[in-house]
């Protein structure tokens, strides 16, 4: 049990777009740090595409716009593969 100095952050509810920080953060790393582009990039889009999901089905407002960043962000993400696989 934590002590009453610690904070739990896994009980503050987030609203609207809470990830969005995180995935910056996981672009400007993977931006900075060049070995980590072979498996950042397709994974930073992979995981784009799964969250525009859960947000389309979740969501019934945001579902048009979901749906299609997903299409974009999955066609980025064959993209990207098809440019790696190309150069090794």
């Amino acid at each position: 049990m934590p002590s009453k100095d610690e904070i739990n952050i896994s009980h503050i509810p987030v609203d609207g777009v809470g990830g969005l920080g995180m995935l910056a953060t996981a672009g400007f790393m993977i931006w900075a740090l060049p070995p980590l582009q072979l498996a950042g990039v397709p994974a930073l889009l992979g995981g784009t595409v799964i969250g525009l999901g859960l947000v389309a089905a979740r969501n019934r407002r945001a579902r048009p716009w979901a749906i299609m960043g997903a299409v974009l962000a999955a066609l980025a993400l064959v993209l990207v593969v098809l440019a790696i696989a190309r150069s090794t």
